[in-house]
Formats: structure tokens, C-alpha cells, sequence
């Protein structure tokens, strides 16, 4: 009997061990992939940074919007001075202009389809920080709509099959613990 609930035990936790979809998963640092465009964030005690960007083909004017926030408060940091470097390339020169409190763009021309870093200085008031904005995927398409989206994991196929079973081996085991103790 031991046997059967270890059994039972191991066939029910099967969905937390079971991954799938790494081939699946955009090019490497290409961010986090939403709806039309990419987004990469960095943060810091002082400040919190957030790119978001369509794709960006080499050669052309890319302009990027970079949400720049407080990270104690998350308030719109309105008044900052901004310079931003490629460490990859330092010829690259990037033109930053205020939007709306806490929104910037950021224009700039990417020569090769590879992936960079973004060295953002940014300093307000008396408080100054420099932060990296990783893996700004030069030369990478959005999926299209659908493709990659994983729906809800709960409500998979297996899952859904794992829980009749599960049920079913339930009922058994009542029935059995059941009859057991009338004899």
C-alpha cells in the first residue's frame, strides 16, 4: 500500500518536474519580449530604469523610450541629466530627449545585428548613478502574434489528464480504505 501512494505521489508532482520550451526561447539578452516591442530594466538604490524599444535594424535611426523612476518611491524622475555609451562600441553616440516626467527617447544608430549594452549616467539633484541596460537586440524580430505564447501552464493537455487520473486513483484508494475497515 506504501508503494501505491509513493506512486500516486510522484505521478501527481510529474508537471513540477517537466520543462520544456528551451529552444523555444527568443536569441540570447534579447529581453523580455512583450507585445510589439522588447523591454530590458536595470535598477538601482537610487534609480530605476526601464528601455522600450521596437526592432531595431542596423544602419537605421532607432529611437527608444527609457521610463527613468525613483526605485524607493517609483515616482518619475522629471528633471535628469542623461549620457548614454555603448561599451561595446564607444563611437556610438546616442541623443536623449525628455518626453513627459520620467519619459526620455533615445535615438541612436546600431551598426551591426549584435547585442548591446547601454551605460546609462543619469544624475537628478543631488543624486547621481550609473546603470547597464543589458541586451538591446539589434537586428531581432518580434515573434507574431500567438507564436510563443504559452497560455496558461494549469490548463494543459497533461495537466488536465494527470488531474482525471489523479482523481480516479483517489476514488480507489477511498474505495479500498473503505472496504477495508467494514471488514
Amino acid at each position: 500500500m506504501k508503494s501505491f501512494f509513493l506512486a500516486f505521489i510522484l505521478l501527481l508532482s510529474y508537471p513540477s518536474f517537466s520543462h520544456e520550451g528551451h529552444n523555444d526561447a527568443p536569441a540570447a539578452n534579447a529581453g523580455n519580449l512583450s507585445k510589439g516591442y522588447f523591454s530590458i530594466a536595470a535598477y538601482s538604490n537610487i534609480y530605476e530604469l526601464v528601455l522600450r524599444y521596437e526592432p531595431i535594424e542596423k544602419g537605421k535611426n532607432a529611437v527608444m523610450k527609457l521610463f527613468v523612476s525613483d526605485f524607493a518611491t517609483n515616482k518619475p524622475i522629471d528633471s535628469a541629466k542623461i549620457v548614454i555609451q555603448s561599451p561595446e562600441n564607444t563611437a556610438l553616440k546616442f541623443a536623449v530627449k525628455r518626453l513627459e516626467p520620467g519619459i526620455y527617447a533615445v535615438e541612436g544608430t546600431f551598426p551591426e545585428d549584435q547585442s548591446y549594452s547601454l551605460a546609462v549616467n543619469i544624475s537628478s539633484g543631488n543624486q547621481a548613478d550609473l546603470l547597464l541596460l543589458k541586451g538591446i537586440a539589434v537586428g531581432h524580430k518580434l515573434e507574431a502574434e500567438g507564436e510563443g505564447e504559452q497560455g496558461n501552464p494549469l490548463f494543459t493537455k497533461n495537466s488536465i489528464i494527470l488531474l482525471l487520473v489523479g482523481l480516479l486513483l483517489g476514488a480507489l484508494v477511498s474505495y479500498l480504505v473503505v472496504k477495508k475497515n467494514k471488514r
